[in-house]
């Protein structure tokens, strides 16, 4: 290779195997989606850097270091590749001619690539995948709960229920965060010489709830004591919180409430949550979100919009089947198509050839997985066909054109028959219905 020809540094190429794991991840979680109604979406993978500022917030890690931005030459704005995936959906949601008078409460799914520049290890990438879901217009707490359900029907469906532990906690309203905010700032304060720099300059700068996020064990041991959101909360938003965990009870969803959880992004306010394992040490949360009612007024609209959604990283649950030995496995072709050389002229072969390329269409054509490899000897194109477990052969050369007859093998069994060719591949396909 030439120099400088190399994988970019925190990304990785999909190959079949590791692609497969994400497809089934993607496709399953779409299927649950897709049953609780939520439509399919897609978002640009590029947008204004003011979008994830005004979202995330301007003194967040996902700000300050972790985003791929540039500035457009064309207009000179600042445009960064998206690191997540609900700001630019309700970017959409706000300005789209096509929202505007839908119906009451707008479910809505999507997937795609995610930016970060962050320390690349173990099930995390600079570019990785994301799943996730999102619920506008409803502000009733069941909708926390059926969104959450979600996430663990996802989890179900892959194997890896047993795997996972929801960790919930409220962030409670706005009346509630002020006084919260004024008792950890003075607690935090009076303790700032055990806090790491990081944390120390979070308070500096008045974000303190961050600081309750932080993984560094000093920190920890400092947190560990501080003011709790829910110990202060209004009347109205312990009632509301009941009420999800009371919806979670009836689903018969464990859960454990978690007061130091509180989301790395800004615009989360009530309900947040994550499901985490223990089976990729550092990189733990494997889906994870919360309910986010005023971005849309952090975006510039006139009035809230109740809203809540999740995130999974398509990556890590892959990752995480993998650990557990739920790898899915490629379904095998149905038939693989035999091509006999060498039995005659090399007019002969290439009448056989052209006979099993057309055979292939037609199979394909009616919907049957087929595999024709276009090479090697009948000893070499069954080995394969039996290495990549299909279930039937057929056998096909110039003899067997001339004579209008192929011979379909069972790869299963060993049973061999002969049956008629034709160009529509008829009998064949009855012949492979009636023995499947």
């Amino acid at each position: 290779m030439r120099a400088g020809v190399k994988l970019v540094r925190g990304m990785r190429d999909r190959l079949a195997a590791t692609q497969h794991g994400l497809s089934h991840v993607v496709d399953t979680a779409a299927r649950v989606a897709t049953h609780a109604q939520y439509v399919q979406v897609a978002t640009p993978i590029i947008e204004t850097t003011a979008l994830f500022t005004h979202a995330i917030g301007e003194g967040t890690d996902v700000v300050n270091k972790e985003m791929f931005s540039f500035v457009d030459g064309a207009r000179g704005e600042s445009v960064s590749l998206r690191p997540e995936g609900t700001a630019g959906l309700l970017r959409a949601a706000l300005t789209a001619k096509e929202f505007r008078g839908s119906p009451l409460v707008q479910k809505f799914y999507y997937h795609g690539p995610m930016f970060r520049r962050e320390r690349p290890q173990k099930g995390r990438y600079r570019q990785f995948e994301q799943f996730g879901v999102e619920n506008l217009g409803c502000s009733h707490p069941h909708t926390d709960v059926e969104v959450i359900s979600l996430g663990q029907q996802l989890l179900t469906e892959l194997g890896l229920a047993e795997e996972a532990e929801l960790q919930i906690n409220s962030l409670c309203d706005a009346e509630t965060r002020v006084r919260h905010h004024t008792l950890l700032t003075a607690f935090l304060q009076s303790h700032a010489d055990q806090l790491s720099t990081t944390s120390q300059e979070r308070l500096a700068a008045g974000h303190v709830l961050r600081i309750l996020d932080s993984k560094d064990p000093g920190d920890g041991s400092v947190v560990e004591s501080a003011p709790r959101l829910l110990d202060v909360a209004t009347e109205a938003a312990q009632t509301r919180f009941a009420e999800v965990l009371a919806g979670l009870d009836v689903l018969g969803i464990p859960y454990t409430v978690n007061h130091r959880l509180v989301r790395g992004l800004d615009y989360y306010s009530s309900t947040v949550w994550e499901f985490t394992t223990s089976r990729l040490g550092a990189q733990g949360a494997i889906l994870a979100g919360g309910r986010y009612d005023g971005l849309a007024t952090q975006l510039g609209a006139s009035a809230e919009v109740p809203a809540i959604g999740w995130a999974a990283g398509v990556d890590r649950l892959a990752l995480l089947q993998a650990e557990c030995g739920e790898v899915p496995t490629p379904e095998p072709p149905a038939v693989s198509v035999v091509q006999v050389r060498g039995r005659g002229t090399a007019e002969d072969d290439a009448t056989a050839r052209l006979a099993c390329l057309a055979l292939a269409n037609a199979l394909r054509s009616a919907g049957v997985s087929t595999n024709y490899i276009h090479t090697g000897n009948v000893r070499k194109q069954m080995s394969f066909a039996s290495d990549t477990k299909s279930h039937f052969s057929i056998v096909i050369g110039a003899t067997e054109v001339a004579a209008g007859e192929v011979v379909l093998k069972n790869m299963q069994t060993g049973e061999q028959s002969p049956v008629a060719y034709t160009a529509d591949a008829s009998a064949i396909l009855a012949a492979i219905a009636g023995d499947t």
